[in-house]
């Protein structure tokens, strides 16, 4: 039978640790083969957290030292050597103890050695992160990615497992205290040669008060990024010095530099006094992307160009579906909004839509997973036939990335020329995404 450690590490989370324990899959992962030994690190809390954790059966050990990397030094020292796989997640509920099935896979299956749970890449429920957290994690994970070279794309993730050689090989080469304890893990187990990948988790919104402070957290994690890149191993500390370490000092320059430009418009005042620092004010071009779509790249079955003399080009894009679905052209998902009210405007005609035929307008969020605001048209609503008409929707949005546009056509035929979208709240200026003209045919 396989030994499973899953390690806790919490302070005062007296209200989320119960329903964290209970979560746990225990009938799952046994009927898996595995042994449960599931540790709660206390960090010197001065609430009910440990006395809540015995009574749910978890093994209690504590770290009197503040800080989330003191706190998982200790439960690491404290696994046992019979130990085949650790999981560890934080105490505030807002990781699903029911997915550490989802990470334990591509261990046992030796797909890797480590696994990251990502919450950019899963589901994000409401209220659980906000726009600039997202971005700025999005942004580490950039980093990371390209320059220590792993395929990860949540690198401030508080989900993670591996196998317990990782464990006993990082240990003794962690430092950090605090929360940039996830960034210092990640880099040095890159450059202690172990394979990483994400996978999709759930991010619910915190049980209590958070113990995060962005600013000064923040630093320290860039920190943990930047000392880290001429990082080695102690046993192989004194090899020859690499040829590109002038260039290892730029790229670390670089980067100070962009970060300390980031956080500063997140953490000072906007123009108009938005409480994340107004980032999407100050560079507006980030508000919406702007493309063309060529024929290659539309989601149908068969495209071609055939002639239009309506078309100021002089040509169009005719598609077409060999399926029997319905019809429907998407447009996204690369689409960046900041928090407000907008107003999209479809720019549509028909010649042959019949009056009860029926035209779907959607607004769409989280990769066409989130239908966020919808309007229904009817032929009958199309005033002049073979004339283009504005349609109108609104929608207000907390702001984020993913967001798309989509055309939804029963029967009938339907030609899209532009789609406009306008900000309600802010004088940006409109953005309009350019396209050929569309016919689409249901």
């Amino acid at each position: 039978m396989k030994k499973l450690t899953i390690l806790i590490p919490c302070y005062n989370e007296g209200k989320a640790i119960g329903k964290v324990i209970d979560s746990v899959p225990i009938n799952k992962l046994k009927s898996r083969g595995f042994k449960i030994d599931l540790i709660v690190v206390d960090n010197n809390s001065t609430d009910n957290t440990s006395r809540i954790a015995k009574e749910k059966g978890a093994r209690v050990i504590f770290e009197k030292r503040k800080g989330k990397g003191n706190a998982l030094r200790t439960g690491f020292r404290k696994i046992s050597q019979d130990t085949d796989y650790v999981i560890m997640l934080d105490g505030d509920n807002t990781y699903k103890s029911e997915e550490i099935p989802r990470l334990i896979e591509p261990l046992e299956n030796n797909f890797c050695d480590v696994v990251l749970g990502s919450r950019l890449e899963g589901k994000i429920k409401h209220h659980s992160m906000d726009f600039s957290h997202r971005l700025i994690n999005w942004i580490f994970s950039f980093f990371v990615r390209h320059i220590y070279r792993v395929n990860i794309t949540d690198v401030c993730t508080g989900y993670f497992a591996w196998k317990k050689k990782v464990i006993k090989k990082l240990t003794p080469h962690l430092e950090s205290e605090g929360f940039s304890i996830e960034m210092e893990m990640v880099v040095k187990m890159a450059k202690l040669g172990y394979d990483m990948y994400s996978v999709p988790i759930t991010y619910d919104k915190r049980t209590g008060d958070s113990n995060l402070k962005p600013f000064r957290d923040g630093i320290k994690i860039i920190w943990a990024f930047l000392k880290n890149l001429r990082w080695r191993p102690k046993k192989i500390i004194n090899i020859k010095k690499s040829k590109k370490t002038k260039e290892s000092f730029l790229i670390k320059i670089l980067v100070v530099f962009w970060l300390i430009i980031i956080l500063f418009l997140f953490f000072t005042k906007s123009p108009s006094g938005q409480t994340f620092g107004g980032i999407l004010e100050r560079f507006k071009g980030i508000v919406l992307s702007e493309w063309i779509y060529q024929a290659e790249d539309l989601p149908f079955d068969e495209c071609k160009i055939v002639p239009d003399s309506e078309s100021e080009k002089g040509e169009t894009l005719e598609t077409f579906s060999n399926k029997e679905s319905n019809q429907y052209i998407l447009l996204g998902p690369f689409v960046v909004l900041a928090p407000g009210r907008y107003k999209v405007i479809f720019r549509l005609k028909t010649d042959d839509l019949k009056k009860d035929h029926l035209v779907n307008l959607e607004v769409l969020k989280n990769k066409g997973l989130e239908i966020i605001e919808k309007r229904e048209i009817m032929g009958k609503d199309f005033k002049t036939s073979g004339e283009y008409q504005d349609f109108e929707l609104e929608f207000v949005t907390e702001g984020g990335r993913g967001f798309e546009f989509r055309v939804f056509l029963v029967r009938g035929k339907l030609w899209i020329d532009t789609i406009k979208v306008k900000s309600i709240d802010k004088n940006w200026k409109d953005s309009l995404i350019k396209l050929p003209r569309i016919l689409i045919k249901g």
